[in-house]
């Protein structure tokens, strides 16, 4: 009989050896991370019978040495660690005398414009030890303590990064489960200061969980409620946002904030409130980028149009655009980038598509910017870049492909899909959908086969890279850490050697890593998910039943019927059934409650 998904997940948990006692001799070298050194130790002694020296022991059961130490050094060479490249890292063990060694280390970033002093490849092999020892970081709030160290044998981990930034954009605009705290309120308020400073724990815990899957750059929205109009652009948040970020910093993650430049939609703070004059408008984005990158953001990101379905004149838009760009990139010297929404229906009156002569699709907009500003294409849900998509007004994401495409080589692109999704799909009813982590893992490794072939880019930069990924999540909580972990480990490595079920399948064993005990669990619900993943991307994404798939996706995908509706999903479809208006919902389309209802009376 096969493990449920639920069982299986429960039981990986609870398996644990028994207690046992065991002294650990830990080194660590003035390279690594004083929020990482001081981390590693107080997880170490949280084991139940270890205890920890930072002195030589004469019997130690464990030696861990960690960065630059003549232990480490005994074990990795400089040469071989410098191979590795930007965030490379390399974990080795010896056995001498019956006790086992472990020697971890890394490499730092390059080319970063940052206030981040941390080596970022030593963080991620001491994270790699952790994990290699029992410890599990799975939920992102939730550390899992082992009930006894494990002891491995013959450890060999070299590795480095396919692509240099991975990251994660925590949607705050929902109501997820950080958004109070990255908005400096408490669960109060914004008055409520004892709140805020209470779940800054919960950050902590965040920044070690991306360090723990080597993610580097984390950023979220800021809102401005109008019923707090004081507190929005006070020097009180501004300090909160300070905290924020020296947190972040020390676990060495790039930080940044996304705004509106004069995006209204769902509370978003913006950079320009009341647009008037070219010179009163750049004076305004100015002063309010400054205000911003005083918190010590890394980078900033903005999002175009008045919402995802509206937009300005396009000329303002690339106008703000460049300023927003100059101000971040020359005056701050930090990095600017902007979102590329997949909403359709807005053709722009002055600028027009190079590749096909078209008025060009506004969203697109940012390729007649400065050769600096970054651009994140989106997408939305689960269709990976090669499934039908019948959402946003799309088909699938065909421009969206040929978008990246195109700008990759000229100018920095960061792939920016989702891991979930709030509004009216899949978390008002939380579904596990292991399909999200599989369909993230399938664009990473067919836009990476497009790299090794040579296809991005367009002429004289034909066989361009993009720069990574940053993945849009909006909510932590039952299975959708899966589907995270799953494209965070992607983006670090997408196995393009492997077929797509190998690759699924050993990322996932990176992710739950079995020790001796719970291997056969692992396997079984390896199994399990495989098969889950085939089904849901069968019948949620391509409509297929009992082997035959539909002659149109519209109306006829499983995950139309799946997620959720109310009223005003309702109401559009309605008006689209009745007036033929053009449907701007944001989920795949279906028959309506009027359609259903007369189809089944006749």
């Amino acid at each position: 009989m096969k493990l449920g998904l639920i069982s299986g997940f429960a039981l990986l948990v609870s398996i644990s050896a028994h207690a046992s006692t065991h002294s650990v001799y830990l080194a660590q070298g003035p390279d690594v991370a004083p929020r990482v050194k001081a981390r590693v130790a107080e997880l170490l002694r949280s084991v139940p019978g270890v205890t920890v020296s930072e002195t030589p022991l004469n019997h130690p059961s464990l030696v861990i040495a960690i960065g630059e130490t003549p232990i480490t050094r005994s074990l990795i060479s400089e040469r071989e660690l410098s191979e590795q490249g930007s965030e490379g890292f390399i974990v080795r063990s010896k056995t001498e005398d019956g006790v086992t060694i472990i020697g971890a280390d890394g490499n730092g970033a390059k080319d970063e414009r940052t206030s981040i002093k941390s080596n970022r490849g030593v963080s991620f092999a001491a994270y790699e030890v952790l994990q290699q020892i029992g410890f599990h970081f799975n939920h992102a709030l939730d550390p899992q303590i082992p009930a006894s160290l494990l002891i491995p044998s013959n450890v060999n981990v070299v590795e480095k990064p396919r692509w240099p930034a991975r990251g994660l954009h925590l949607h705050t605009m929902h109501p997820i489960e950080l958004a109070h705290v990255l908005n400096g309120w408490g669960p109060g308020g914004p008055e409520d200061v004892t709140g805020f400073n209470a779940a800054l724990k919960e950050w902590d815990l965040f920044g070690e969980w991306m360090i723990a899957h080597r993610q580097n750059q984390v950023e979220w929205v800021l809102l401005a409620d109008k019923t707090h109009q004081t507190f929005n652009d006070s020097a009180e948040r501004l300090s909160r946002l300070k905290t924020l970020v020296r947190m972040s910093h020390a676990w060495g993650l790039l930080t940044g904030i996304d705004v509106g430049v004069v995006f209204e939609q769902q509370n978003m703070w913006r950079l320009l409130r009341n647009p008037s004059t070219d010179q009163a408008d750049s004076a305004e984005i100015r002063s309010r980028t400054k205000y911003l990158m005083s918190a010590d953001f890394d980078f900033l990101t903005a999002e175009m149009g008045t919402s995802e379905f509206t937009s300005p004149s396009d000329k303002k838009m690339l106008f703000w655009m460049n300023i927003l760009t100059d101000a971040v990139e020359n005056v701050h010297n930090r990095f600017a980038a902007v979102k590329i929404h997949c909403s359709t229906g807005q053709p722009s009156e002055n600028y027009t598509d190079p590749d096909t002569g078209k008025p060009l699709n506004f969203n697109f907009l940012p390729m007649y910017a400065d050769k600096k500003l970054t651009v994140l294409p989106h997408t939305v849900e689960l269709y990976s870049l090669d499934d039908p998509a019948p959402t946003y007004g799309q088909q699938n994401w065909n421009e969206m492909h040929r978008f990246l495409s195109s700008q990759a080589g000229q100018r920095p692109v960061i792939w920016y899909p989702e891991a979930t999704y709030w509004v009216s799909y899949d978390i008002d009813t939380p579904l596990f959908l292991p399909s999200y982590g599989e369909r993230r893992l399938n664009d990473l490794r067919m836009i990476g086969a497009e790299e090794d072939k040579g296809l991005l880019g367009r002429g004289k930069l034909k066989g361009s890279r993009i720069q990574g990924q940053l993945l849009f999540v909006s909510g932590l909580e039952w299975g959708y850490w899966f589907n995270q972990l799953m494209a965070m480990h992607a983006a670090w490595n997408p196995r393009l050697g492997e077929t797509s079920k190998s690759a699924f399948e050993n990322i996932t064993r990176e992710i739950l890593r079995p020790d001796a005990a719970s291997k056969a669990t692992t396997e079984a619900l390896i199994a399990v998910l495989n098969e889950t993943v085939a089904a849901q991307n069968a019948l949620l994404i391509r409509g297929v039943v009992n082997g035959k798939p539909p002659r149109t996706v519209e109306r006829l995908t499983g995950m139309a019927y799946l997620a959720g509706q109310e009223t005003w999903d309702e109401l559009n479809t309605s008006l689209s059934d009745i007036l033929g208006i053009k449907k701007s919902a944001t989920q795949p389309n279906r028959l309506g409650f009027r359609s259903l209802r007369s189809s089944l009376t006749g």
